[in-house]
């Protein structure tokens, strides 16, 4: 490893041991490959100038979003702030350059006769149906994200209380959920033929 990206090795083991998810840090790995390649320099070695710059290259690309440049933005912050930290430099090149505000955009999600028309699609193999019919009523009704329902495990569903209790939430956190009429009867259903099986 050169001694050029010693100092990013560092700030992702830092961010490792803070909890940080692997799919966070491959990220921020990923943006820190963009501005070493479209500055040529190595990103500890960067002025508010050259930031400014990768800022300029990032907002005339008409493929990234704003989103993406405030993400892009806070993460070379957080990266500087920690280098300060360390005692590694002595002014957060970043500091004073205004983070762009996040859209207020609200998220679309299908309505009730959307997720009917989904479900009632023959699909020609019923247990298959049953598993469809399940994992859309649970993400419908409880908003979980995609990668929570594919961490669930059998011992993470009370169909007593009529809940799940998400252990692989966003930022390592274990949260309870409740569960809709609809997904708790999918669900039963599910669960059914999955023992008959």
């Amino acid at each position: 490893m050169s001694d050029d990206f010693q100092e990013e090795e560092r700030y992702f083991a830092h961010l490792a041991m803070k909890g940080y998810s692997s799919s966070t840090i491959r990220n921020k790995r990923y943006i820190f490959l963009r501005v070493n390649r479209i500055l040529s320099l190595p990103s500890h070695t960067l002025t508010r100038a050259d930031i400014e710059r990768y800022l300029l290259w990032l907002a005339q690309k008409k493929t990234i979003s704003p989103v993406t440049r405030r993400q892009e933005l806070l993460c070379l912050r957080g990266y500087y702030s920690w280098l300060k930290q360390e005692g590694i430099i002595l002014f957060n090149p970043t500091d004073g350059i205004p983070i762009p505000k996040r859209p207020k955009t609200l998220p679309c999600v299908p309505s009730r006769e959307m997720i009917d028309r989904v479900l009632t699609q023959e699909r020609g193999n019923e247990y298959w149906d049953v598993i469809g019919r399940a994992v859309l009523e649970v993400l419908y009704s409880t908003g979980i994200r995609r990668r929570e329902l594919l961490c669930l495990a059998l011992d993470d569903v009370d169909m007593v209380q009529r809940r799940l209790r998400i252990r692989h939430a966003k930022g390592a956190r274990e949260r309870i959920v409740p569960l809709g009429r609809y997904a708790w009867e999918a669900l039963a259903n599910y669960l059914e033929r999955r023992r008959k099986k």
